[in-house]
């Protein structure tokens, strides 16, 4: 039986979630439990269709992680945490106890939370990846930013376009004191990655 790369990425998505629900539980100081209903390998050119490029702004941690074996800091992939303002206030008022009223011009407090939160869940999916594979990935800090879906997917893909023709889009849904709070993660990827995947088998 041919075993999909999706599935397995599926599978290390929730060995990943659990370790992240973990770390955000700690640092919370109450119990979060995050669920993956779907991880899918896409074509980068049908990112468009398959999240929708409506005028509507998200936030985004970006991260960056490449290969330790390489001798230089090559970028061999970019991890896009994208939630949207309801989510991301529904996100704050649980780290904060304080909804932000203009995500635009958030301070570097509020930008550190939402940094720590992505590192947080980036930090355990490639660990889960790392450990599968056994070969470091190293990552770098991660940045946020706030613009319109369109124009953070439009900006990833030319900087990255040139390594990759595909990406794996994951759904997150983080459960905590009686909130859901909804997170997409988007891992642009070298595609030596999905040959490394399929070699173990």
């Amino acid at each position: 039986m041919e075993i999909k790369v999706d599935d397995i990425v599926y599978e290390l998505s929730n060995i990943g979630s659990a370790h992240a629900a973990n770390s955000l539980s700690k640092m919370l100081g109450t119990r979060v439990n995050i669920t993956v209903p779907e991880v899918t390998l896409e074509s980068i050119d049908d990112i468009p269709t398959r999240i929708g490029i409506e005028k509507l702004e998200k936030i985004n941690v970006v991260t960056r992680f490449y290969y330790h074996e390489f001798d230089h800091k090559e970028d061999r992939g970019i991890i896009l945490v994208l939630m949207d303002e309801d989510n991301g206030n529904l996100l704050s008022e649980q780290l904060m106890g304080m909804k932000i009223e203009d995500f635009q011009n958030m301070d570097d407090d509020t930008k550190s939370l939402f940094s720590e939160v992505g590192n947080i869940m980036v930090g355990a999916y490639i660990s889960s990846i790392s450990n599968f594979l056994q070969n470091k990935i190293n990552m770098s800090i991660p940045e946020v930013a706030v613009d319109y879906l369109g124009s953070l997917i439009d900006s990833t893909i030319a900087e990255i376009s040139q390594l990759t023709s595909y990406i794996f889009f994951i759904k997150n849904k983080l459960m905590m004191s009686n909130n859901e709070v909804e997170i997409s993660i988007i891992v642009f990827f070298d595609e030596s990655l999905i040959k490394a995947i399929k070699d173990i088998y």
